[in-house]
């Protein structure tokens, strides 16, 4: 499976930060098991390891939705605008460090 010319794995990878990625990975899996893939197969076509495929599939399964888990942790100390803002000034100047990004 290709999005925009794209590996759908690839499509994850650079699409990371606004936590749709899981939507497009599952849909896309749930759409190959329909059409008779294996766990195998469906490993293959997007490029994920079985393990990981079998682990949202089963997910899906038990829980019957297409949300993240949200675990423990910190909370977040940013807003996903101030990230989109960090991530925009990262990519002007490469070179910048994340303290100088900051301020």
């Amino acid at each position: 499976m290709e999005a925009a010319g794209q590996p759908l794995k690839n499509v994850v990878a650079s699409s990371i930060l606004d936590f749709s990625w899981h939507v497009v990975f599952l849909q896309e899996m749930l759409q190959l098991l329909e059409e008779g893939y294996s766990i195998f197969g469906i490993s293959r076509e997007t490029g994920f390891t079985r393990k990981t495929v079998r682990l949202w599939l089963t997910r899906y399964d038990a829980e019957g939705h297409l949300d993240v888990r949200h675990g423990p942790g910190r909370p977040r100390a940013t807003t996903e605008e101030e990230d989109a803002s960090i991530v925009a000034r990262a990519k002007e100047t490469p070179l910048t460090t994340a303290t100088s990004i900051k301020h």
